[in-house]
């Protein structure tokens, strides 16, 4: 994946969410890196997708982002490994 780009995780279960559904809480390890604070599992679903957002900076490079889902105590982490456009793009400001 590239810099400043907006693309669809997605959170898989074991199992079957129960009667009202679960909220899984996200995190990411960088603040160029957003992801949505909580995603719903909807009831009897085993899936649910969120955005992960990311900006570019003037010294944007190649990166590894841990992006944490937790619940119930648990947490589970992926590695997003980024890297940056050959193309300069729009540059966000930092802050």
């Amino acid at each position: 994946m590239t810099w400043g780009r907006t693309v669809r995780g997605t959170i898989r279960l074991s199992s079957p969410a129960p009667k009202n559904g679960i909220v899984v809480k996200l995190s990411s390890s960088n603040p160029l890196v957003s992801v949505e604070e909580n995603v719903k599992v909807k009831a009897g679903k085993t899936t649910a997708q969120f955005r992960i957002t990311t900006f570019k900076s003037k010294n944007t490079k190649s990166a590894s982002v841990r992006i944490t889902a937790s619940y119930g105590g648990k947490n589970q982490s992926r590695i997003l490994r980024l890297k940056p456009k050959k193309n300069p793009g729009q540059i966000f400001p930092e802050g």
